[in-house]
């Protein structure tokens, strides 16, 4: 299960530009690091809220996938690829919900999101 695990990380990390999942091997503890660069400015609050939020999100996207794995359900790849596809489609729905209210420039374009194709 270890190397399962470990084999998600490396595919859902290869594509994310602003962190990356860390699995201790020996303790089965999963967390997220999140990084922006800083140097010589202040952030405006929506780029601290963001940096807030964007672990969480992330957890929120690959929880199932881990969750998966773990339970003898899924191989690494086909856990990403879930996890993936559901994001994508949630981003969508989200969208589609909230640009009723015009809020569409919260969200990024999900092709910035997902690294199709190169996993």
């Amino acid at each position: 299960m270890m190397s399962a695990l470990a084999e998600f990380v490396c595919r859902i990390n290869y594509c994310m530009e602003e962190g990356s999942f860390e699995l201790n091997m020996s303790g089965g503890i999963i967390q997220f690091k999140y990084y922006m660069n800083c140097m010589h400015i202040t952030p405006p609050e929506r780029i601290v809220e963001h940096s807030i939020m964007r672990p969480i999100d992330m957890f929120r996207q690959y929880s199932k996938g881990f969750a998966r794995i773990i339970g003898g359900n899924y191989n690494a790849r086909k856990a990403a690829e879930a996890c993936e596809t559901e994001y994508i489609v949630k981003i969508l729905n989200d969208y589609k919900r909230e640009t009723a209210y015009g809020a569409e420039d919260y969200y990024y374009d999900a092709d910035e999101e997902i690294c199709d194709g190169r996993r």
